[in-house]
């Protein structure tokens, strides 16, 4: 079997290898920028319930209906406090998908802020503690922001998958074959056979033909000598 056997494939995969690291790069870092742009949405939603709930412990008289016109891009808004192992509702306005049995991260929110997404959307929750009763949380449902378009990446994705085919079929054709003719040539006149057809010799290989032609030109018998 000839050394060169697995060049070819050398040659495809040694660039394909470099796009699909490549690939995987560029979908990591739309996976980053939509957590980046999930974490931006929830830190300022948080902060728009928070400040809600700071009125609220300031004694502020707040109607949630009117709050929740006067803020767009919420679906609903609620503030609850704990009784008897029940959430019940202190102010409700919107949509609040808030069952028979809250989810955990409702009643840890009278720990400290909470953040999560659900089927019925995403939600923030920061507890409120007034200067009279009992302790509370604020509550928010909003529609996330969808993920950051993926298209464009794919795009990029498959431009760089295409540049590294395209390589790969330029080292064939440039290396491949005619390090493969020139080992085909060699075999030829070390045993006395007529050249084989092609040659193609590319600027990447021209020196290392003459090298081998200078070889075998030296390693030809001497005629005065037979």
């Amino acid at each position: 079997m000839s050394p060169l056997h697995g060049l070819r494939l050398n040659c495809l995969l040694a660039p394909l290898s470099v796009a699909l690291v490549a690939i995987l790069a560029i979908l990591l870092a739309w996976r980053w920028q939509s957590e980046q742009t999930g974490e931006h949405e929830r830190a300022a939603r948080s902060a728009a319930i928070a400040g809600l709930a700071r009125l609220v412990e300031q004694g502020v008289a707040i109607d949630a209906a009117s709050w929740l016109s006067a803020h767009r891009g919420w679906s609903g808004v609620a503030r609850f406090r704990y009784d008897s192992e029940a959430l019940v509702p202190l102010a409700t306005a919107g949509v609040v998908p808030v069952g028979t049995e809250p989810s955990p991260a409702l009643l840890l929110a009278f720990q400290g802020a909470q953040a999560w997404r659900d089927p019925d959307g995403a939600a923030v929750a920061v507890p409120c503690m007034p200067a009279s009763g009992p302790p509370s949380i604020m509550v928010g449902w909003y529609a996330a922001a969808p993920s950051p378009a993926l298209t464009p990446w794919l795009l990029l994705a498959g431009a760089v998958l295409v540049m590294g085919g395209g390589l790969g079929l330029y080292l064939v054709a440039r290396v491949y074959r005619p390090v493969m003719w020139m080992e085909q040539a060699a075999l030829a006149a070390a045993t006395g056979q007529a050249e084989p057809p092609g040659g193609d010799t590319s600027a990447e290989t021209a020196s290392l033909r003459s090298s081998i032609a200078l070889l075998i030109e030296r390693r030809k018998p001497d005629d005065s000598h037979a």
